[in-house]
């Protein structure tokens, strides 16, 4: 695959990514098309058709619609749009809120979550869909185990 990079056209690049640059060019169509609050949770497949560069040819995946987006960041702009995006960034920021101002021994139990939480979303993670169930749930056991890490009170 590294060797279609090196070709340096569009569909080499597409064909080491896996077809991920035209299911990227349909997330971006999405995203113009319904920016304020994207085409729902779980809606990418049934959009993708709609914003296809190149439906008569065959996908670098091979058969049938993508799914979401391959990318965190696209997948919430296209599902959920702006408020959707807003939501997450208040979210990421009040987690960076509380990690400064927990005390030491708060920090180290909550690490290990907050490490794995971090990793989970990472933006330019080519990942499952997020609003899937296992996706999606995982990310919020790893937010609560971080909060929960991080808020907790030692009564000693």
């Amino acid at each position: 695959m590294t060797t279609h990079v090196l070709t340096a056209d569009e569909a080499g690049v597409d064909t080491a990514l896996s077809g991920r640059a035209q299911i990227w060019s349909a997330a971006g169509c999405m995203i113009a098309e319904h920016p304020v609050n994207g085409v729902g949770a779980r809606g990418f497949r049934q959009a993708y058709p709609d914003c296809d560069a190149s439906p008569g040819s065959r996908p670098a995946w091979g058969q049938g619609p993508a799914l979401h987006a391959h990318q965190l960041v696209l997948e919430v702009l296209s599902e959920t749009g702006i408020i959707g995006l807003l939501l997450w960034l208040a979210g990421a920021a009040l987690a960076w809120r509380a990690w400064r101002y927990a005390a030491p021994q708060a920090k180290g139990r909550a690490r290990p979550a907050m490490l794995a939480l971090a990793v989970t979303v990472f933006p330019f993670n080519t990942h499952l869909a997020f609003y899937s169930t296992f996706w999606g749930g995982l990310t919020l056991m790893l937010a609560a185990l971080y909060a929960g890490s991080l808020l907790a009170r030692d009564d000693d």
